[in-house]
């Protein structure tokens, strides 16, 4: 998932129960999708629908009923320094998504 699609989820996009989520805000209409949770997706995901009473599932500073998160830049540099290894944020996604279809999987 792109990160603006992951920092606007909101509990109504979450359906533990059925063990998928909902993508409503991308970057394409075609973007727009369900995606299938993992176990250990959907443990953390349950794990924020807990924390938090209304909105979105990351709000700013993890701060309860705030808008969501926008950016990952000053974390991504944080991370970037502590490895003293340089990768873009998208590289992740990139190499997530080439594995993927390598190993068979439908994307």
């Amino acid at each position: 998932m792109r990160p603006v699609e992951i920092f606007n989820l909101r509990k109504i996009n979450i359906s533990p129960d059925k063990n998928g989520l909902q993508v409503t805000r991308s970057k394409t209409k075609a973007s727009i999708r369900r995606v299938p949770l993992s176990d250990k997706a959907k443990l953390i995901l349950e794990g924020r629908l807990n924390r938090f009473d209304d909105g979105f599932l990351f709000p700013q500073n993890d701060i309860n009923g705030s808008a969501p998160t926008k950016a990952l830049e000053k974390l991504h540099r944080q991370v970037i320094g502590k490895l003293e290894y340089k990768f873009r944020l998208y590289d992740c996604r990139h190499t997530f998504a080439t594995r993927a279809f390598e190993s068979g999987t439908d994307l």
